[in-house]
């Protein structure tokens, strides 16, 4: 794939195309960021920049020579990399909530040109230009991304660039570059670590795939063991909370309508949903994307613990799917936004105990959930046509 061109406007490196789609872009994400900047910026709350103080917290400690988990006021509760990757925002912009805003912007624009770069190489019968250039805006203007990064305010946009980053390097066999890239994104997120398996069980001797859990591995130590070892026990509270009732999930519904849930047996069901489905990509040799996103959506609709902006996840590899499917594309672009933003409103402590939130917020999660599975089967029909994605 060569980005070279003597066109004017165009640069070695960037394409015509990936210069207008990082510009409209931008231009679409900015009466939102505008607006959070001159009227809303001190207003975070369930729904808008939730995490915004605790960010600060940590900028601020950061900057002040300070030790994250033992210094914050705040608990961290992800591992380090997720703290020094927000600095920069804090440091230009002195922490304001639009700069926050622009900068996972300015992610959700990388992995759309990621998107047309991949898809421009091709996966199976799913490339050319065009192609590329649809999945690229399917991500770049879905209603949901654009929410996520601005009136949310939420960072899992920077996760979305090392899941792509990953899976492009698994498609080219760059296995070894592909473990550096886990290991940093699991210093993110640990959620990126579902696709360790991918990696494991990719083509390679027994030596091959031990080394390559190795350098994983030995990233994630490398990231987290200084934090141990400076601010001891309480860095441990990073690996609390890994197993809770949180976020959109309908269990979580009820817990915040004040119903007791049993936390155990539906920890249970995710595990073996999740073995179970990288038993099936792994042994029908599924390709890394469609491998990926089957991955991903399993731990949508089973695990205990799943916010809004991990939808993301699901939906950047969901882009050539609904290209190819015109009912999905309407139901992740017109009906998945407005059901997933309403159970964020509808679990909100404000309308704890409301049945009519309640009731709704089920049958919201319902048709969030109805899309998922259909996104589920139509992968996997797609999938299993070798031609298709392989």
């Amino acid at each position: 794939m060569d980005h070279k061109t003597g066109v004017s406007g165009e640069s070695k490196f960037w394409s015509q195309f990936e210069f207008r789609i990082a510009f409209f872009a931008l231009l679409v994400r900015l009466p939102f960021i505008i607006y959070d900047g001159l009227y809303n910026s001190d207003v975070p709350s369930e729904y808008h920049c939730p995490d915004y103080d605790l960010w600060i917290d940590r900028s601020d400690v950061i900057l002040s020579g300070g030790v994250i988990y033992r210094d914050t006021s705040h608990p961290v509760r992800t591992p380090p990399l997720a703290s020094y990757i927000l600095l920069p925002p804090a440091i230009f912009a002195d922490g304001h909530i639009a700069a926050f805003e622009l900068y996972f912007s300015f992610f959700d624009i990388i992995a759309a040109i990621l998107l047309y770069r991949v898809f421009l190489r091709g996966i199976g019968v799913f490339k050319g230009e065009l192609f590329a250039k649809r999945c690229a805006i399917f991500y770049a203007f879905n209603p949901f991304v654009i929410a996520s990064s601005t009136l949310r305010g939420q960072d899992e946009s920077i996760l979305v660039v090392f899941f792509l980053l990953f899976t492009y390097l698994m498609l080219q066999k760059e296995y070894k570059k592909a473990a550096l890239i886990l290991g940093l994104g699991g210093l993110i997120r640990p959620t990126i670590g579902l696709l360790l398996p991918l990696l494991i069980f990719a083509k390679g001797t027994n030596k091959e795939r031990v080394g390559r859990l190795g350098i994983t591995a030995s990233v994630v130590l490398a990231g987290v063991l200084p934090f141990f070892i400076l601010a001891g026990s309480d860095a441990t509270v990073m690996t609390g909370r890994l197993t809770s009732i949180e976020g959109v999930g309908i269990l979580y519904l009820l817990v915040a309508h004040g119903y007791d849930i049993p936390l155990a047996p539906f920890t249970a069901l995710f595990i073996i949903s999740y073995l179970g489905i990288c038993y099936l990509v792994i042994t029908r040799k599924i390709g890394p994307w469609s491998a990926a996103l089957l991955i991903i959506s399993i731990f949508l609709l089973a695990f205990t613990k799943v916010h809004s902006s991990y939808y993301l996840f699901a939906l950047v590899y969901a882009a050539p799917f609904a290209l190819n499917d015109k009912n999905l594309l309407v139901e992740l672009y017109v009906i998945f936004p407005p059901a997933l933003t309403f159970i964020d409103i509808a679990k909100s402590s404000s309308h704890s105990g409301e049945i009519l939130y309640l009731t709704s917020g089920i049958v919201a999660w319902i048709i969030v959930t109805v899309i998922i599975l259909h996104l589920v089967i139509f992968t996997w029909k797609t999938s299993t046509i070798k031609k298709n994605m392989t």
